[in-house]
């Protein structure tokens, strides 16, 4: 699964999840068969392994934890949105962007990109990341790529439904543009 498809958010969590668990297993039989086996080169090679095999488990357990508190929308919330955007052959969707910043970690479920203007949906806001600080955010990577596009930010999928219902389709649509701002966004994206 790609960054910007549906579902992305909750695979990114259940596959490191695994990672953490995997590595833990590892180390945990590392370190009893160094305590059980005694040897003067077998038992040192174990703890070193598990020691060692502890930065990877640590890499995955930040990249779960860091995102656990998002969520990819349920797809009741995901098909009425797309059910508006069906209809139009000229614009780009993307689900579950996670951006990563000094300012914090910024989370839109839904985005939907058309000629000259980005919808992002933002539902979970902080005191220290808010919609002024993610829309100041995609505003920097657009300025930052020599992309230039409005921003238009949402605080709920009620607003997002009633914004993409009464959208029109524009033919004459660059969607070369709009997957270079696709591109530019998912790279910033965990």
């Amino acid at each position: 699964m790609n960054k910007g498809e549906y579902g992305y958010m909750n695979r990114y969590k259940k596959n490191h999840v695994i990672g953490v668990l995997i590595y833990a297993g590892v180390i945990v039989v590392l370190t009893l068969l160094a305590h059980f086996l005694n040897k003067s080169v077998i038992s040192p090679a174990c703890y070193v392994l598990a020691v060692v095999l502890a930065l990877p488990a640590a890499k995955h357990f930040v990249a779960a934890f860091v995102v656990f508190s998002f969520h990819t929308i349920d797809e009741q919330s995901i098909e009425d949105l797309n059910e508006h955007t069906r209809p139009l052959r000229h614009g780009l969707t993307l689900y579950d962007v996670t951006l990563s910043s000094v300012d914090g970690i910024m989370y839109s479920p839904y985005m939907y990109l058309t000629e000259g203007k980005i919808y992002c949906l933002v539902l979970n806001t902080s005191a220290k990341v808010t919609m002024d600080t993610v829309y100041d955010y995609l505003n920097k990577i657009l300025v930052n790529a020599g992309l230039q596009s409005e921003v238009i930010m949402v605080h709920n999928i009620s607003e997002m439904n009633r914004i993409l219902e009464d959208m029109e389709d524009n033919a004459e649509t660059h969607m070369e543009l709009l997957h270079k701002i696709k591109d530019e966004i998912l790279l910033y994206s965990v």
